[in-house]
């Protein structure tokens, strides 16, 4: 014999959403002396119980929050209510004549019509103070209620999205306005590692490490009807896995509740972090070829430097510098890009400072240095762009030092660059002698100016050079993607 089924039933919880059936069982169970509390959810059903502690409590299957079957069998392993006797009082027992709830509670009785239903209710609690063989396995009052295919399509509902939810690897939680937990799915148990039964109620941000649980009791007030998401960017980690969440309001009727729906992505970071290190790899390869380049061209220019001081030519030895000195600029490209983090190209105001002063070291043929202004913007530039505009560049500088500039005391170089929308314009300036008198672009065989051409062509751009205070210079191009 179930020892709970003979004893006093002074004080009686009734837990149900409908308030007239409430007002019914208060009413009928009050006229007979019992003490008499009543709820309409589950979570406050919990909360109540645990100082009220009642002898019987009646609970309907189909409420809001927490279900009937789950606050039973919470309210069963409450070791205060373990002398309490629990009745399921539901309008759906037409539908389930076979539902086993001997699991979660002492008896079972139809919600039947109020004027048929107190006799029951009060035979009930009489059988449990004198019946000590126990009352009934079956569902009391089953043949005064009947079945009803709009209340079974509606219990199908509710059972197909309890599949539902239980068959998805996202763990999804819905919580009150109190953030108590009221729902949560096989999968949400089992990323806390805790069983759905002892969260239900559970206040859902002390689940979580102090700083998550300031980050989602400061998330939850702004919601507003929209969809808020943490995580993504900056994985949260729970116990051995990484996860993110997505916070929604719900709302309808005049409910309201948060759901939240936890998703594991850990495999999708152990994707990350493997792309992640072949790239760090393939980056280290890529800066030692890099380097590797740099160190194969500066051997090239030595052995020009090297060569020119075996030639007894002047005319010789000026091509063998110019040809130098354009392997140079190119190898200053590969060691900007061997010390940089970005391997796609170099940043523009770097690589003409860094040119300049190259090539100013090289022809230190004056006696106070010249004066070099650049007015560059930080602009990046891929290595399609980098290289012919350097070896323009490099030309331009070295035409200005060894003939522009020569013999002039205070020698200076303005480099400037406008950027409109993809189109640049390169001006280089010095205050030098100036183009002559009869030179005309179109028939100059200077090897220098035939190299600027056919390089801003490359760019899909255009050259040109003339005299305004000295030299000026003028390349076009654009900024490729």
């Amino acid at each position: 014999m179930n020892n709970r089924l003979k004893k006093n039933t002074n004080r009686i919880l009734v837990v149900d959403n409908n308030p007239v059936m409430l007002e019914f069982m208060n009413e009928i169970l009050s006229s007979e002396g019992y003490t008499v509390r009543t709820v309409d959810n589950g979570v406050e059903a919990l909360k109540i119980s645990r100082t009220f502690k009642p002898d019987v409590i009646f609970v309907d299957l189909i409420m809001p929050y927490i279900d009937g079957r789950q606050l039973c069998a919470l309210l069963r392993k409450q070791a205060e209510l373990s002398e309490s006797i629990i009745v399921i009082i539901s309008a759906i027992a037409a539908e389930e004549p076979d539902f086993d709830f001997s699991e979660i509670a002492d008896a079972y009785l139809a919600k039947m019509p109020f004027r048929l239903m107190k006799p029951y209710v009060l035979d009930l609690l009489q059988q449990f103070q004198t019946n000590s063989s126990g009352v009934s396995k079956k569902i009391i009052g089953l043949d005064q209620v009947y079945h009803r295919d709009i209340t079974n399509e509606l219990l199908f509902s509710k059972q197909h999205i309890e599949v539902l939810l239980s068959s998805i690897s996202d763990g999804f939680f819905e919580l009150n306005l109190d953030l108590q937990v009221i729902y949560v799915n096989e999968a949400g148990a089992s990323l806390l590692g805790l069983p759905r039964e002892e969260l239900l109620t559970l206040y859902f941000p002390s689940l979580f490490s102090p700083e998550l649980e300031r980050r989602i009791k400061n998330i939850v007030p702004s919601l507003n009807g929209k969809e808020f998401e943490i995580g993504l960017n900056e994985p949260i980690k729970l116990g051995d896995k990484y996860v993110r969440f997505r916070f929604n309001a719900v709302s309808y009727g005049t409910y309201r509740s948060i759901t939240v729906m936890i998703q594991d992505i850990s495999s999708q970071k152990e994707a990350e972090r493997i792309v992640r290190e072949d790239l760090k790899e393939k980056e280290l390869l890529l800066k030692e070829v890099h380097h590797r380049v740099k160190n194969n061209l500066h051997v090239v220019a030595s052995l020009l430097s090297l060569q020119t001081s075996f030639i007894p030519d002047k005319v010789s030895r000026k091509h063998l510098t110019e040809s130098r000195n354009r392997v140079e600029s190119m190898a200053l490209i590969h060691e900007q890009l061997y010390y940089t983090e970005d391997l796609s190209g170099v940043f523009l105001d770097n690589y003409l400072s860094d040119l300049v002063a190259q090539l100013i070291n090289i022809y230190d043929t004056h006696s106070t240095p010249v004066e070099t202004v650049l007015n560059i913007p930080s602009v990046h530039l891929n290595l399609s762009v980098a290289v012919p505009l350097g070896l323009i560049i490099n030309e331009l500088i070295s035409n200005s030092l060894e003939h522009g500039l020569k013999n002039i005391k205070n020698g200076r170089i303005e480099i400037s660059l406008t950027v409109v929308e993809q189109r640049c314009r390169l001006l280089i300036h010095d205050n030098g002698h100036g183009l002559p008198d009869d030179f005309i672009f179109e028939e100059s065989e200077s090897l220098g100016l035939l190299i600027i051409s056919n390089l801003a062509d490359q760019l899909d751009g255009s050259f040109k050079i003339y005299n305004d205070n000295g030299a000026i210079a003028a390349v076009e191009f654009s900024l490729m993607d």
